[in-house]
């Protein structure tokens, strides 16, 4: 039998050829490296989403403490004053933020490397904390990306809405 040209073909090339079970084998070995690189990249996506995650929640909380730190000697100096609220100083704010993000518990944060207070923004009784972080890839595909650090960034704000009068 002649095919194409070529003066004999081995057996089991034309049966792979000519009939469909060599066709359904490779169909099938195709679909399942498509399926596992789906599954796999959506993996790495769902854990650079749980890291963003963590580095909200850890600037929430930083902000949270930031703005626990008031004017303690103005209050008890002078009062609350005319306007009837507590203010929140930019350098006691700062500092606090920084001593928390300090004393964080690295074990709550394990995908996030490099945390850095980037900015710390006060209002009179606001207080706007971003942090800046690397996040690690937890599962890499070696031939579609290189990447295997994220970076992050989570603006956290808290305010104090006491008032007295």
């Amino acid at each position: 039998m002649r095919f194409s040209g070529v003066s004999t073909v081995p057996r089991t090339l034309w049966r792979v050829i000519r009939e469909e079970d060599g066709r359904v084998i490779l169909l099938g070995l195709g679909a399942c490296v498509l399926l596992s690189t789906l599954i796999l990249m959506s993996m790495s996506v769902s854990g650079i989403y749980l890291e963003q995650r963590r580095l909200q929640r850890l600037a929430d909380q930083t902000a949270s403490m930031a703005a626990s730190q008031v004017e303690d000697a103005g209050y008890y100096q002078t009062g609350i004053g005319e306007s009837g609220a507590l203010r929140i100083d930019q350098v006691d704010a700062a500092s606090r933020a920084q001593e928390y993000l300090a004393g964080a518990d690295p074990a709550l944060t394990p995908g996030l490397k490099h945390i850095a207070l980037a900015e710390v923004e006060t209002q009179p009784t606001r207080v706007e904390v971003i942090l800046v972080a690397k996040g690690t890839v937890p599962i890499l595909l070696p031939l579609i990306s290189e990447v295997s650090e994220v970076s992050l960034k989570a603006r956290g704000i808290a305010s104090l809405k006491t008032s007295f009068g």
